[in-house]
Order: structure tokens, then C-alpha cells, then sequence
């Protein structure tokens, strides 16, 4: 809200505020959306070649992240992205998310990612996923307090792709998981 001097006020004690700027070039906070509620936790299992996936192929198929949002408030934000590995890849992954199918872009795993240009509107951003912890025979990679804001084009539903930035191997068709945290709207 704007104080009557032009300034924009705002505490900046919500983990959805923004800066923004008034005419006169003066900065404030102003909290961008309101989100309340615990968490969804959104869990894939991914279905993936058992063979070696080169750097910046895509791992399983597009992703659908089911009822992720209310219906009356179709928008959120993703707090964190975990991708579990039972075959203890240290990897690292990009997840591109997409606020509509990206219909018209084929995802394939272990092959690139190439998105047309008729979905490129669609694409919410990406998280990097790239904190390693390795298992005994297994492991996870993931991103916390990632804080990306989306509005969904229609429907309760995000998309993503899975893109390995480092080469993993698999030993199973079912060796990963990603689960993604969303605070909804």
C-alpha cells in the first residue's frame, strides 16, 4: 500500500514480498501474495531408462503435479524440490515447470529437452537441484527455500521436466522420485 508520501509500505517480513519501485524511484517491500497453510507435497516416481543419461537429457517424461493449488486460488509457490535416487547418482538436475501443458513439446527421457515455441509462454521458470547427500546405496538432491511464484493458465495441475545437468547412470526403471513442496494460494 502506498503511505500517501508514494511510498510503497510493507514490513518485509513475508516470504512472498516483492521490491518495488513508486514514479519518484523510491524502493519498499510490498508482500505479493497472500499464502497461508502448510505445505503440499507432491510425490512422482519417475519411470527412467536403466542406462546412462548424458548431461542435459531429460530424466523420465513430463511430470504431472497433480492438484496442486486450489481451484478458487490457481497460485502458489514452490518452496523446495527433492529428487530421491535409489541408484546413489550424485547428480544434479534442473526441474522446469511449465503453468499449462506443454503440449506442443516433446519430453522424452534421455534425450534434450527441446521446448517449442508455442509452450515457451508456459515455462514458470526452473529450479536447480543441486545439493547432494549420498546413502549407503542410495541418495538425494535437492533445493530449499526456493520461493518461485506461478499462476496456473487453468485447472490445478503443474508441469515439469527433470533435466540431469551431470551424467547419471540408473539400475532401475524406478529409481527416482521427486517430490515438490508448494505452499498454495
Amino acid at each position: 500500500a502506498f503511505d500517501g508520501t508514494g511510498y510503497i509500505v510493507g514490513n518485509g517480513n513475508h516470504s512472498n514480498s516483492a521490491l518495488a519501485v513508486d514514479s519518484n524511484g523510491r524502493a519498499g517491500v510490498v508482500v505479493v501474495s497472500s499464502l497461508s497453510g502448510a505445505p503440499t507435497l507432491t510425490t512422482v516416481v519417475q519411470t527412467v531408462a536403466a542406462t546412462l543419461h548424458a548431461a542435459n537429457d531429460v530424466v523420465g517424461g513430463k511430470i504431472t503435479l497433480a492438484d496442486v493449488v486450489r481451484s478458487a486460488a490457481p497460485y502458489g509457490t514452490i518452496q523446495a524440490v527433492t529428487v530421491f535416487d535409489k541408484a546413489g547418482n550424485a547428480g544434479s538436475y534442473d526441474v522446469v515447470f511449465f503453468s499449462a501443458d506443454p503440449s506442443a513439446t516433446t519430453i522424452t527421457d534421455d534425450a534434450a529437452l527441446t521446448v517449442a515455441d508455442a509452450d515457451g509462454a508456459k515455462i514458470v521458470g526452473f529450479a536447480p537441484v543441486t545439493t547432494t547427500s549420498t546413502f549407503v546405496d542410495n541418495g538425494i538432491t535437492c533445493t530449499t527455500n526456493y520461493g518461485l511464484p506461478f499462476v496456473l493458465a487453468s485447472g490445478t495441475s503443474l508441469y515439469a521436466a527433470l533435466i540431469a545437468r551431470t551424467a547419471v547412470t540408473f539400475a532401475s526403471v524406478s529409481d527416482i522420485t521427486i517430490r515438490v513442496s508448494i505452499l498454495q494460494g
